[in-house]
């Protein structure tokens, strides 16, 4: 089903950026406008409920998003030498790109510019996902997963977030020889 007129009015997203709503402002915003079942979908998106998700064009996306994931717990696992196989969530399709991307952002030293690396292959991702069909329900879904993304660097960004990670630093220097 096309929204070509929720698709065209969604404003541009930047990780780097401040969005324009929240992911549940959108998912209030959509409530009426999407049929019920691309709602309750977008409603398990925007709650980090992937398995709850049911429609083919928002399946893809959490499949990607599996197999990235997968491919990142495998090599981890393999660097630990422990067995992956029995941990492996299962995924539609297979995109040699996650394995690639795993192995380069598991070779970058410093966390915060590792996890960047992946949210960019995240967004050009849906970005590519999100054209076809044109005004798809699945560009309603990867507009989402987007705006939850920019969300989780804003938060991270947060004078909480750097709160936490003061604690965090501080807890871990307490009793230590520096």
């Amino acid at each position: 089903m096309d929204y070509v007129y929720l698709v065209v009015s969604l404003p541009h997203l930047d990780l780097a950026g401040v969005p324009p709503f929240s992911s549940t402002e959108l998912l209030f915003s959509c409530g009426g406008v999407l049929r019920q079942d691309h709602w309750e979908d977008l409603r398990a998106i925007v709650e980090g409920r992937p398995r709850d998700v049911r429609a083919p064009e928002a399946r893809r996306l959490v499949d990607a998003e599996t197999q990235l994931r997968n491919a990142l717990a495998r090599i981890r696992a393999q660097r630990a030498g422990v067995e992956y196989a029995a941990r492996s969530h299962p995924h539609a399709g297979f995109d040699a790109r996650a394995e690639e991307v795993a192995a380069r952002a598991l070779a970058i030293e410093d966390p915060l510019e590792r996890e960047l690396m992946l949210d960019r292959h995240r967004l050009a991702l849906l970005e590519e996902v999100a054209v076809q069909p044109a005004f798809g329900v699945q560009a309603v879904f990867a507009y989402a997963l987007k705006l939850r993304l920019v969300e989780k660097w804003i938060a991270l960004s947060d004078q909480a977030g750097l709160d936490v990670a003061l604690q965090v630093v501080e807890s871990n220097l307490v009793g230590s020889s520096l």
